[in-house]
């Protein structure tokens, strides 16, 4: 069959990005598992990949479902790596969560509603097109759809904080409350202490604070981690101490007094964190299977 000669959003990536990356259709098809027919044929829009070979072809191309899609720009998303069990669930989940019945997500899905209650019950896998559909008629993202995406956590509300002191003060620790309102990837802290954090994969956060003494400089850099517990984050404050000496120190934020205590103390006593760090490989074993 020849070439389409306006090809399907999808097709056009592949072959863009495939040219780009300066690799052929028969090394794209052996790393994403294809048959190099069957990949041909997706390359040229004469056949629609499954959401599972699409997940696949978007990883050996280092592109997003979404950017392979064309939801968004190349470069624009990070590259996920679904899992298809999930899909099912998650959009029963979603359309219940909307109060929408099958009948209407599938027609604004613009989906026949067999296929749509069989991609709901996991008896057959949605192409990348019907995904997409899906997820506009849902108000998803193609990795929420996939279940890669996790939803946001839950950080508004009132936290204990404790910090330590900087340069001569380590022994010294400040402990109170901050109120936390969280605005999309942004985390607001209020009540002496303001502060504003970017959230990152939902368990790092980044940003900056202000505490209400002069002791050091008007604005910190502070960096915390939530483990997966969700019931504290702990990381370091640095700044510029009146001396103009670099300082640093240990915070946590717990969402009661006493957990923030414990945390705190074993960070600044002991100097132990309550997850251990990872241990990286050696120089010589990077790379090796």
């Amino acid at each position: 069959m020849s070439a389409n000669t306006n090809p399907p959003t999808w097709a056009a990536v592949i072959q863009a990005r495939r040219d780009q990356l300066g690799i052929s259709q028969a090394q794209l098809a052996r790393l994403a598992g294809v048959p190099k027919g069957t990949f041909q044929r997706y390359e040229t829009g004469d056949r629609e990949p499954p959401l599972s070979v699409a997940r696949a072809i978007a990883e050996a191309l280092d592109v997003s479902l979404a950017e392979l899609a064309g939801q968004v720009p190349a470069g624009e998303d990070p590259v996920e790596t679904p899992g298809l069990s999930v899909v099912g669930e998650v959009m029963q989940a979603r359309r219940r969560e909307l109060g929408l019945t099958q009948t209407r997500v599938a027609n604004t899905a613009g989906l026949a509603l067999e296929a749509y209650q069989r991609y709901e019950s996991g008896d057959q896998e949605p192409s990348l097109a019907a995904a997409a559909a899906i997820c506009s008629a849902l108000d998803i993202s193609l990795p929420t759809l996939a279940g890669v995406d996790p939803r946001p956590i839950e950080l508004n509300g009132k936290w204990w904080a404790t910090w330590q002191g900087g340069f001569g003060h380590h022994d010294q620790a400040d402990l109170h409350t901050v109120d936390a309102l969280r605005a999309g990837d942004t985390l607001l802290l209020d009540n002496a202490w303001r502060g504003e954090l970017r959230i990152f994969s939902n368990e790092v956060l980044i940003g900056w604070y202000r505490p209400p003494g002069m002791s050091t400089r008007s604005r910190q850099a502070v960096f915390l981690w939530l483990p997966a517990s969700e019931e504290y984050l702990y990381g370091r404050w640095t700044g510029v101490a009146a001396n103009n000496s670099v300082v640093s120190g240990w915070c946590v934020l717990a969402r009661d007094e006493s957990t923030s205590r414990e945390v705190f103390e074993k960070l600044a006593r002991d100097n132990v964190q309550p997850r251990p760090a990872l241990k990286l490989p050696e120089l010589g074993s990077w790379g090796s299977g």
